[in-house]
């Protein structure tokens, strides 16, 4: 497993290709989110690498997409940008939260950890 840092890719133009959310097996009120991506490297990358953008302990997930307009845009990429900003739930732990920006919609999600897998 390779792992890097959100702001070493390009996320203009990439692809959103599936979401999985996981409700927590032990009864928790918590999940786990996997985002499927398929992204450019730099600006000048020539093909997309697939990621998996993986969300651990998920505290809230808001999901808004016109699925026609995803389809629509999948070649030339349905995704304008995607970013990680840091931050404390009202109980002080360590949230992060991933923001990612459709061609009309987002995906918000709210976790403990966000990591950027290559696979």
């Amino acid at each position: 497993m390779a792992f890097i840092d959100v702001s070493e890719i390009s996320w203009h133009d990439a692809v959103l290709n599936a979401v999985s959310i996981v409700p927590s097996a032990s009864g928790g009120a918590s999940a786990a989110v996997d985002v499927f991506v398929e992204a450019y490297k730099t600006h000048e990358s020539s093909s997309r690498m697939r990621l998996r953008l993986r969300c651990d302990n998920v505290k809230r997930a808001v999901v808004a997409v016109d699925f026609l307009s995803l389809l629509d845009n999948a070649g030339p990429g349905n995704i304008g940008n995607i970013y990680v900003k840091s931050g404390q739930s009202s109980g002080g732990e360590k949230l992060s939260t991933l923001w990612i920006y459709l061609v009309d919609g987002v995906l918000e999600v709210a976790a403990s950890s966000v990591l950027v897998e290559v696979i």
